[in-house]
């Protein structure tokens, strides 16, 4: 967490990979702590833009959680949640870009607009 803090997304992700294999070695696949360092993961991958990694990373830790019985209402879900949603209206955004061009999901108008 500290060198996600301070910027170090490459140590970061060194860090949680080795804590995830260690965790899923040590404690299972189903153990919650293993679910807050996929979540960390997912948000290191998320700062990367690597948006279908951190997508998977943040849904399995949602399983978990809620394997573990955390209530839908509970921080930890909510927070993946919507950092998952917003993920995925992000890539929403960009195939409606990718498909019509002249599409600013952002509002205003492009500049291809004002050449008709």
């Amino acid at each position: 967490l500290v060198h996600e803090k301070q910027n170090n997304f490459e140590r970061a992700e060194q860090i949680y990979d080795e804590a995830l294999r260690i965790a899923t070695n040590e404690l299972g696949d189903k153990c919650i702590r293993v679910a807050n360092i996929k979540s960390r993961l997912a948000n290191v991958y998320e700062h990367y833009e690597k948006d279908r990694q951190a997508i998977l990373y943040y849904n399995d830790a949602l399983d978990i959680y809620r394997m573990n019985g955390i209530e839908e209402d509970n921080y930890l879900i909510q927070d993946n949640l919507q950092r998952v949603n917003l993920l995925d209206q992000k890539r929403q955004n960009e195939d409606l870009v990718e498909l019509f061009p002249c599409f600013n999901p952002f509002g205003g108008s492009h500049t291809l607009l004002h050449i008709f």
